[in-house]
């Protein structure tokens, strides 16, 4: 299975103009979210992941991008609604100073998360989700590298659950445990006692400037991963 992961630091690149594009795709619900948003910044957010995906999907197939039509699972993940394209899979994430997007032409269980890298409260979060399988790894390591680490799980594992589409008021990280989540495993592996939970699944860690991004695909054992960034897809369009 081929997944595409998109990256995007959309902050200095949605321009005037850019905005303007991305609002004249918006459905009408997506306007109406779009105007309920009190922040100019979580407005912004909006607009720029209504573009990107649309953008990315008519990539993926011959519709215009103002012609993509969207539903919600009860759990509230997203899905393409337009009938003959119902077997393409995606999955969004946000944070400060990115988008991150994956896709599949093939119908899968896509998870992705990105999170920045700079000092956070990870160590304070840690027993909130990291498995005992883990904790010995962890304990090895320095204060810094612990907190690069943490960082690491945290993202491997939020995709995970939104992979599974269950949220994290439903799905127990400390439930899901990786042998190991270091520099050069750009795959880890899950522990036998959270695979058979999970079933056939392949994850990849990529780092992008100031941001680390976990994916998680459910239902492919050997994805094949391709990372591209949307500012160059942008930059052809205008």
């Amino acid at each position: 299975m081929d997944v595409d992961l998109w990256y995007w630091n959309h902050e200095p690149n949605l321009t005037p103009s850019v905005l303007s594009r991305a609002l004249g795709l918006m459905s009408a619900e997506e306007q109406r979210r779009y105007e309920m948003l009190d922040r100019q910044e979580d407005r912004r957010i909006h607009a720029a992941t209504r573009l990107m995906i649309r953008t990315l999907l008519s990539r993926h197939a011959d519709l215009k991008p103002a012609d993509w039509r969207f539903g919600r699972q009860e759990t509230g993940k997203p899905y393409v609604a337009n009938r003959r394209w119902r077997d393409i899979s995606f999955n969004l994430s946000h944070t400060q100073g990115m988008i991150v997007a994956a896709l599949s032409r093939r119908r899968s269980m896509l998870g992705v998360d990105v999170e920045r890298t700079a000092p956070g409260p990870m160590e304070k979060l840690a027993p909130f989700f990291v498995a005992s399988e883990e904790l010995a790894d962890l304990a090895c390591l320095m204060s810094c590298e612990r907190e690069r680490r943490l960082l690491r799980l945290w993202v491997l594992k939020e995709s995970l659950i939104k992979a599974r589409g269950l949220g994290l008021g439903c799905d127990d990280p400390k439930a899901f445990a990786f042998r190991s989540a270091g520099e050069g495993v750009p795959s880890p592996a899950l522990m036998p006692a959270s695979a058979s939970a999970v079933g056939a699944a392949s994850f990849a860690l990529f780092d992008q400037g100031a941001h680390v991004v976990g994916l998680c695909v459910i239902g492919a054992a050997n994805a094949s991963v391709a990372a591209r960034n949307f500012s160059d897809v942008l930059a052809v369009q205008e």
